[in-house]
Parts: C-alpha cells; sequence; structure tokens
C-alpha cells in the first residue's frame, strides 16, 4: 500500500517529476473545460435538428443523420473526458512507482489522443458542410469547430512537452535505481530480467 507521503516525496522528488505531474494536470484541466465546452455545443446543435424524418426531403435526411450523429458525439466528448481523467490518474502512478514503461506507453497514448482530437475536427467539418445545405442553424456546431481546431493544437502541445517529459523522467528513473544498486553489472542484469 503506498502511502501519501510516499506519493508527496515521488512527486515532489525531482524538477522532472514535478514537470510531469504539473503537465499532466494542466492537461487534464485544460482539455476537460474543452471537451465540455465542445459538448454542449454539440448537444446546442441537436437541439436545433430534428429526430425523425417523418418527409423524405434532403434537407430532412441530412438535419436526421446530423442529429444521429451529434447525439453520439456527446458520448465521445465524455469519454475523452474519461481518459483524461485516467491519464492523470496514471502519470501519478507511474511517477510514484518510477515505472518507465508506464511514463512511455502514457507517452505514446498521449500522441494517440492528438490524433484523435485532429479527426473530431475532420469530423466537425463534414457535418458543417452537410448541414450549410440546409436551413438549420449551425451556430453551435460552428464554435464546437472552431474549440475541436483549439483543441486539437493543445493537445498535440502537451503530447509534444509530454514525450519530452517522459524522456527525461526515464533517464531520472535509470538514474535512481543505478543509485540504489550500484554500477555491477550482474546486479543490474537482475533488476532487468
Amino acid at each position: 500500500m503506498v502511502s501519501m507521503e510516499k506519493i508527496i516525496t515521488r512527486v515532489t522528488e525531482t524538477r522532472w517529476s514535478k514537470l510531469y505531474i504539473s503537465t499532466a494536470s494542466l492537461q487534464c484541466i485544460i482539455i476537460i473545460v474543452l471537451q465540455s465546452v465542445i459538448c454542449y455545443q454539440n448537444s446546442t446543435q441537436t437541439s436545433f435538428l430534428p429526430e425523425s424524418n417523418h418527409t423524405k426531403t434532403k434537407e430532412m435526411t441530412i438535419a436526421v443523420a446530423a442529429f444521429d450523429r451529434l447525439s453520439r458525439i456527446k458520448w465521445e466528448n465524455v469519454s475523452f473526458i474519461g481518459f483524461q481523467l485516467w491519464f492523470v490518474g496514471m502519470a501519478f502512478d507511474a511517477t510514484v512507482y518510477q515505472n518507465t514503461a508506464e511514463i512511455l506507453a502514457l507517452a505514446i497514448l498521449n500522441v494517440l489522443c492528438a490524433v484523435l482530437g485532429a479527426l473530431e475536427v475532420v469530423d466537425g467539418y463534414k457535418w458543417m458542410r452537410l448541414l450549410a445545405e440546409t436551413s438549420f442553424s449551425t451556430i453551435p456546431l460552428s464554435i464546437a469547430r472552431d474549440i475541436e481546431i483549439a483543441l486539437s493544437i493543445v493537445i498535440m502541445l502537451f503530447a509534444c512537452a509530454m514525450c519530452y517529459l517522459s524522456f527525461a523522467m526515464s533517464r531520472q528513473f535509470g538514474w535512481n535505481i543505478y543509485k540504489k544498486i550500484g554500477a555491477d553489472i550482474q546486479i543490474q542484469r537482475k533488476y532487468l530480467t
């Protein structure tokens, strides 16, 4: 069982661990706020659209398809928020247990998260283009699209920062292990296997 004292000690052990946890926490807060606003705007957009298509016009077909997609997108937004909470929890875990593999895996997951953020923008453009052919208002969707662009940029910046910090943390963890076990190659091999 890990104690609060151990968590505080490991998180504040070096400037790299402080930066890593601070960056992960800041990323979590910023992305949750942006995703929440996007989710709200997408939900607002669905209130302007019909749920079902009683008339088979092109405009109504597009509007119903948009309603269906935007209704599902809000759950993707919620999943993205959940991922950020999980991510910051795992960042604390990797730091406390000085787990290099976990740190590097989180860096890779953060890059994948940036790719998914970019896909959000592409999907937003698609529905903006389709709904522009109808008479329905697209103001909330337009706001969501602009925030999605900002979100993609923010995620990419955080992904780059977290990759660099992950590299620095893995070096720090290696140094910590070296200080504990020394330069003996045989003992180091036991730790590696």
